[in-house]
């Protein structure tokens, strides 16, 4: 098993499409996951995009989001919990 390194003084840096990210665990260390932490100004949204192969899991830690999938409007708030495959 390889060793997992989670990047905790990595610092969030600041991309357009996305607010301030930072990656927490990277593909890197698990070859399938990657987890992102995002901090989004109020009204900011995101470029719209597919992912063909990846599963997305989004958990919201404050405030609130809607997610586009598809063609519906899906709106999350602190504690939700959303899988898109």
């Amino acid at each position: 098993m390889s060793d997992i390194h989670l990047n905790k003084k990595i610092e969030r840096k600041y991309d357009s499409s996305w607010g301030y990210k930072r990656t927490i665990l990277g593909f890197d260390s698990l070859k399938q996951v990657e987890v992102v932490e995002i901090i989004m100004q109020r009204g900011q949204k995101t470029r719209k995009h597919y992912h063909s192969a990846v599963t997305e899991m989004f958990y919201v830690l404050s405030g609130a989001i809607t997610i586009r999938v598809e063609s519906d409007n899906i709106y999350l708030t602190q504690g939700d919990f959303l899988i898109v495959p």
